[in-house]
């Protein structure tokens, strides 16, 4: 295996090692980066152009910096109108859930309640009719219902349901 030059981009300084292996630098213990610069070529270099090597290389990480920053990786290309619309939609359609839970557990506790009342056949009927409740406690109701066939048709002979 060949030795080639490694460049530490955290503390500026080169070393030679093996080509194709990840190496810490000794001195930051940083990840060094192989430069693809042969170690005879890099003896035969004098001083300037050592550093004007180090200093290309050092550009080219910091361009390679600035073109990962651009990417912004994790961006949906969603237009900043288009997330609030969608955050919207998904706070109301929750609420609209929520509500809607709500108003049904409420009949379903209703009649709960009802059936522990004296006059509970009468006050079930009068409420699964359409004076009683709203739509969707009226169907919380009816599932309550749906679990007692016995009450249920006993609720169903005072009214049509």
């Amino acid at each position: 295996m060949e030795s080639t030059i490694l460049y530490c981009k955290k503390c500026d300084s080169c070393f030679s090692g093996p080509e194709g292996q990840a190496i810490l630098c000794p001195t930051c213990k940083a990840e060094l980066i192989e430069t693809h610069c042969s170690v005879s070529k890099w003896d035969s270099l004098s001083k300037d152009e050592k550093n004007s090597l180090r200093k290309q290389w050092k550009g080219m990480i910091e361009e390679q910096k600035t073109d990962l920053k651009d990417e912004q990786p994790g961006e949906s290309g969603l237009s900043d109108d288009a997330v609030v619309s969608i955050k919207a939609f998904v706070i109301i359609a929750c609420a609209a859930l929520l509500i809607i839970g709500s108003l049904w557990g409420y009949g379903f506790c209703k009649a709960h309640s009802d059936i522990k009342n004296e006059e509970g056949l009468i006050v079930m009927a009068y409420r699964i009719s359409n004076k009683g409740l709203n739509p969707i406690s009226k169907s919380g109701y009816k599932t309550y219902l749906h679990n007692y066939p016995k009450l249920e048709r006993q609720v169903k002979s005072f009214i049509r349901y």
